[in-house]
C-alpha cells in the first residue's frame, strides 16, 4: 500500500508541480495587473 502511494506520488508529482507553477504564475499576474491598475489610478489622480 505504501509502495502504491509512492508510485502514485511519482506519477502525479510532475502534474502537481505543473499545476502549482501555473497557479503561482496566475496569482503573480493578477497581483501585477491589480498593482498596475492602482498605479494608473494613482497617476491620474496626481495629474488631475
Amino acid at each position: 500500500m505504501i509502495l502504491y502511494y509512492k508510485w502514485i506520488d511519482l506519477q502525479n508529482l510532475k502534474t502537481y508541480f505543473f499545476i502549482i507553477i501555473i497557479f503561482i504564475f496566475y496569482i503573480i499576474r493578477k497581483i501585477i495587473l491589480q498593482s498596475k491598475s492602482i498605479f494608473v489610478l494613482f497617476e491620474q489622480t496626481i495629474q488631475n
